[in-house]
């Protein structure tokens, strides 16, 4: 509820900062690569490998949140534009995910162990266009973002004609900044460039979402944090009208 929220918010400041704007808008849209620095939770991970281990059952990890495609969509309003640069600022809301799974199955049944990470940011950025030629351009950006972020532990056990599903489910919310490079070229009415950021992820508590102030923790008694932090490799697309 409070994500839902949070986007209705930032939609609506969109929507009016369009409306009394004097100037064209630039709406843009990136499909990216997104690597994360997700070593907290691989240490979950193997911790519950090695607990499935020895109940003598061979299971594997099978993931372990690798890269996975996320995207982005925003807009930006000119502050300054001249021939040879435009200085713009907006705002942005993005999507990402990945997960990891521990998995093993024979004759007499299954057992797997899937972790789920969901992100949806919004924020801010300020963008700098520098055009050296006519139709190529080389963007610089700058985004400062709140995410709000989703784990959770879905284990399944199936023996025979038997099987049992459990899911814990845990929440967290920080900040991130994000300096990023857009060199891109004009065609057909728009604009199309490839994309390269690093984010980098203020880490945070995951908490138990059925009880307040009760956080996800290893074997040594540590909150364990979420981190998604990484690099970005996408294609963008940009339209102003």
């Amino acid at each position: 509820m409070k994500q839902t929220s949070l986007n209705i918010i930032i939609i609506i400041s969109i929507i009016n900062s369009i409306a009394f704007c004097q100037h064209s808008v630039t709406f843009f849209g990136t499909i990216s690569y997104n690597t994360y620095s997700m070593s907290e939770l691989k240490g979950i991970q193997n911790e519950l490998l090695n607990d499935i281990r020895e109940l003598n059952i061979p299971a594997e990890i099978t993931e372990s949140f690798p890269p996975y495609p996320g995207y982005k969509v925003g807009f930006v309003i000119p502050v300054i534009d001249t021939a040879d640069k435009t200085f713009s600022i907006g705002g942005f809301i993005e999507h990402g995910s990945t997960g990891g799974r521990i998995h093993y199955q024979d004759y007499s049944g299954e057992l797997r162990a899937d972790q789920s990470v969901v992100e949806t940011s919004i924020g801010t950025l300020i963008d700098y266009q520098i055009h050296p030629a006519e139709k190529f351009s080389i963007g610089l950006n700058f985004a400062v973002g709140y995410t709000l972020s989703s784990f959770s532990i879905t284990s399944y056990l199936q023996v025979g004609d038997e099987s049992q599903e459990e899911e814990l489910s845990f929440s967290s919310s920080s900040f991130s900044i994000e300096p990023g490079i857009v060199p891109s070229m004009y065609l057909w009415g728009m604009r199309f460039g490839i994309s390269l950021s690093y984010l980098i992820y203020i880490p945070s508590n995951l908490e138990f979402d059925e009880y307040s102030e009760a956080y996800l923790i290893n074997e040594s008694g540590d909150k364990v944090n979420i981190n998604w932090s990484g690099f970005r490799l996408g294609l963008q697309s940009r339209v102003s009208l």
